[in-house]
């Protein structure tokens, strides 16, 4: 099994290693961030890339459910079409207000995008 070697910003600025077991995603940032433009490496755990992925799953379901393309769900909650696809595609974590402005686009109660098989229903 080939192993990658990512290197992300310290607090400082300066580069150093992933910790081991974590799992490179993708998030946007703002500008210029350590000589990088657009996107970069986001670590995670297996276990949050594995949510990741369900909820994205789900959005897709409801999505598809409601007969809507990513790009008229993203016009409807005012949320980039290429922003939509990430999500889906358990590449991107949304902020809380996203998934508010998604689930207000869908006329469903926020929680509705976190009820996927296996979910825990404790919570």
């Amino acid at each position: 099994m080939r192993r990658l070697r990512l290197h992300a910003c310290t607090s400082r600025g300066r580069p150093g290693l992933l910790p081991p077991g974590f799992v490179p995603t993708l998030v946007q940032t703002f500008g210029d961030h350590a000589g990088h433009r657009g996107w970069v490496p986001e670590p995670t755990t297996p276990r949050l890339a594995e949510l990741r992925r369900q909820f994205g799953a789900r959005l897709r379901e409801l999505r598809q459910g409601h007969g809507l393309s990513q790009e008229q769900l993203g016009e409807m909650a005012e949320v980039d079409r290429k922003t939509i696809n990430r999500i889906e595609n358990g590449m991107y974590s949304p902020h809380l207000d996203k998934v508010f402005q998604i689930a207000d686009a869908l006329s469903i109660p926020p929680r509705d995008l976190f009820e996927w098989d296996g979910a825990s229903r404790s919570c």
